[in-house]
């Protein structure tokens, strides 16, 4: 058998051998050992910091040219995404279970009703609506099984093919949905409709929302986003400022709006843009250490003037 190759190690200041190594080995002097331990931690760190303030999310997958569910009403929609929190890790369906002691079972029809808080004639209404959709399957056993238009876990690279996807997070959606009135329901579904036009490393709402380079992004005005929902743009102000006053406790306990407004003056007028809360939903392309940022930046304040010339 061919003995292995080894190279001696001397130290540069003593000459003393210190020992051999294989060839090819990498050898790492103390210094770039400790950065590679400072980085790892930092990323650990920051993993840790997006799960302590945003928590479990599950992933939203759609084709952007589609727009978001558009074939599904506004009550609908905004019922769907908030059943989606009761999706599980590993499984196709959803789970739910009796307290924190208790082990999760299959969910079924009459717990959807307990949970989104209906009353029978409402519940029926919205279960026929819900069954047509497809999103949601009731199979012979009750269990209800979720399209592959949702689910948690790591995406691969064939989830995402011709699809974009959003991160959405529980806490959020679950406090939005059960401390807000019906009426404050649909404003939160024009943030779920506008899920295309977020920036998928930025989250910002513009009309380029593959765009990497922030100097290049297309911001969106308030105005432009009511077009898009199909509201007259005399409702930008009311818009907004409902959208404004939707906030939800974290997991920190703390208070924190949806979404940040901000704007500038541009020909003497002035313009409105929002960004939203990556507590509630990010874009897929966004790491840890990037929503770390994101998180930091928009918890320093609700409100700032925005320096950017839109075109």
């Amino acid at each position: 058998m061919k003995a292995e190759k080894k190279f001696a190690i001397y130290d540069e200041e003593t000459g003393e051998r210190l020992g051999e190594i294989p060839a090819g080995s990498t050898v790492e002097t103390p210094e770039q050992k400790r950065l590679k331990r400072e980085i790892a931690e930092s990323k650990v760190n920051q993993k840790f910091f997006a799960r302590s303030e945003c928590g479990k999310f599950f992933w939203s997958l759609y084709y952007p040219e589609e727009g978001y569910f558009m074939d599904v009403s506004d009550a609908v929609l905004s019922r769907i995404i908030y059943l989606m929190t009761y999706l599980p890790y590993d499984k196709n369906y959803l789970v739910i279970r009796e307290d924190v002691a208790m082990p999760y079972r299959p969910m079924r029809k009459d717990d959807v009703k307990r949970v989104l808080g209906l009353t029978r004639q409402w519940f029926d209404n919205f279960w026929n609506s819900l069954m047509q959709t497809g999103v949601i399957t009731e199979q012979e056993n009750g269990k209800l099984v979720v399209c592959d238009r949702f689910r948690r876990g790591k995406l691969g690279t064939r989830d995402k093919k011709d699809m974009s996807a959003m991160k959405i997070f529980d806490n959020c959606v679950r406090y939005l949905y059960e401390n807000t009135t019906t009426k404050s329901h649909r404003y939160l579904t024009y943030l779920y409709r506008l899920i295309p036009y977020i920036n998928a490393s930025y989250n910002v709402f513009c009309s380029n929302p593959e765009e990497t380079d922030r100097s290049k992004i297309k911001w969106l005005t308030a105005r432009e986003m009511c077009t898009i929902l199909g509201l007259d743009e005399s409702n930008e102000t009311r818009v907004v400022n409902t959208l404004f006053k939707l906030s939800f406790i974290d997991k920190n306990g703390d208070s924190r709006s949806v979404i940040k407004m901000l704007q500038d003056v541009k020909n003497g007028e002035t313009r409105r843009f929002i960004a939203i809360n990556p507590q509630f939903y990010q874009g897929y392309c966004i790491t840890p250490a990037e929503a770390t940022t994101l998180m930091q930046n928009f918890l320093l304040e609700d409100r700032e003037v925005f320096d950017n010339e839109t075109s």
